[in-house]
């Protein structure tokens, strides 16, 4: 940090950014430093109606959050601002008609812009692309695409679960389970101008019988590479992994990768282009974690490790930096809500922090999205749409030149609450 003399007094030369508070009161002109740790407030009610369903959301640059949500069979966008303590939401929008049931996944191509992949039941199961854009809190809906058209009968369910993975700001990698005989999964590349969606082929993706049953998830490693994890719904639940490869719209797939002999919902988050956390429900239905290695399109998993012995259906892990990743998760049923975080170190897990809710959460709906460097938003569905505001990697005030300081607080803010600190401008 620099600071300069004036006539006007002493000045910062640096930005004002946001933090939490831990446990402990910070006062305006105390150094200050991080600390692991959880720091929430009250859940805030986005919107009155959400079927208790399915939901998606993603951060669009800093404070800002885009939600796509499941609403009386019709598939809905909000856009949430934050401020501090406060979240403004928008005027609910209309995407599209008949989703009900179905799997929703939105990801980012850039602040302005999501792509949002769902399946549509009507008289048959389709899965659809569909491009928004925003404007502040507004939201232009385009036109939609199949992505891919049933094959079976009609009223049958084809789509257990969709993930959207940007790759870049124009092209975007969609991941489903194809409910033919053996549920085999299924993947294509698309490419976006303006919000014209252009199709590339579909490509299988794995060998895996019954690997598109239900519960997958994918993140990009870079603009070419993307990690799956995935189940194996047979006889007994094994969690897989595996890497694609774009190059234009064609999809090389790699090796399929023995995670866990015990796993079943994986959700995972990317902590390094070569590291990935994958979470999941594994003995017990508890919440188990492991690290991944990635090596050109080789995966070398870490041990699995038991995080918490709680039933954990739903669950939503984001990291906060390379060796630090909060996770949101709750039980298949009404039951609490969780949160637990994790320390990293090469592949070693140590759980850090673990906080219950006396909020109750239905399993469909559980979103965490990191809306700041240190800062994130838990969204979820209890009747209502919900959003808390979690601080998931804290200060405290320090006089130690032993730890790494942050900045400067520039305002007193008492534990658990949101504190301005000058921090370098770089």
């Amino acid at each position: 940090m620099i600071g300069k003399i004036n006539t006007k007094g002493f000045n910062i030369n640096g930005i004002i950014e946001q933090y939490t508070a831990g446990s402990s009161n910070v006062n305006a002109g105390d150094f200050v430093s991080f600390i692991n740790g959880l720091a929430e407030r009250t859940a805030a009610q986005l919107y009155s109606g959400s079927d208790d369903s399915y939901l998606s959301a993603v951060a669009l640059g800093k404070n800002k959050v885009f939600i796509a949500y499941q609403y009386n069979s019709y598939l809905r966008g909000i856009v949430c601002t934050i401020k501090r303590t406060t979240i403004t939401v928008g005027t609910a929008t209309t995407i599209a008609p008949y989703s009900y049931n179905l799997y929703i996944s939105a990801t980012a191509l850039s602040d302005s812009k999501v792509f949002i992949s769902y399946g549509q039941y009507q008289s048959y199961s389709d899965l659809y692309g569909i491009v928004c854009t925003v404007n502040g809190s507004n939201i232009t809906v385009g036109n939609a695409i199949i992505l891919d058209a049933a094959a079976g009968a009609s009223g049958t369910y084809l789509y257990y679960s969709t993930i959207a993975v940007a790759l870049g700001s124009d092209k975007v990698l969609i991941i489903w389970g194809y409910n033919s005989s053996y549920h085999y999964l299924r993947g294509v590349v698309c490419t976006i101008s303006g919000t014209t969606i252009t199709k590339g082929t579909i490509t299988s993706l794995s060998t895996v019988a019954n690997s598109g049953y239900g519960f997958m998830s994918a993140v990009a490693l870079n603009d070419n590479d993307v990690f799956i994890a995935h189940d194996y719904n047979g006889s007994n639940y094994y969690l897989y992994g595996l890497v694609c490869r774009i190059n234009g719209t064609t999809i090389s797939v790699g090796t399929d990768t023995y995670l866990s002999t015990k796993g079943y919902i994986a959700s995972a988050t990317l902590l390094s282009p070569n590291k990935v956390f994958v979470a999941h429900r594994g003995d017990n239905n508890y919440l188990y974690g492991l690290v991944c290695l990635v090596n050109n399109m080789t995966i070398s998993p870490g041990t699995d490790t038991l995080l918490r012995n709680v039933n954990s259906f739903r669950l939503s892990p984001v990291t906060l930096n390379n060796n630090y990743v909060f996770i949101a998760h709750c039980p298949s049923d009404i039951g609490n809500l969780y949160y637990t975080t994790c320390a990293i170190d090469n592949t070693t897990i140590t759980t850090t922090t673990i906080a219950k809710q006396s909020d109750y959460s239905y399993f469909y709906g559980l979103s965490v999205v990191r809306y700041t460097d240190h800062n994130m938003i838990v969204i979820y569905a209890n009747s209502k749409l919900y959003g808390r505001l979690v601080g998931g990697y804290t200060i405290a005030s320090t006089t130690s030149v032993d730890q790494d300081i942050l900045g400067v607080a520039k305002t007193n803010a008492v534990a658990g609450a949101t504190v301005d600190v000058y921090v370098p401008n770089i």
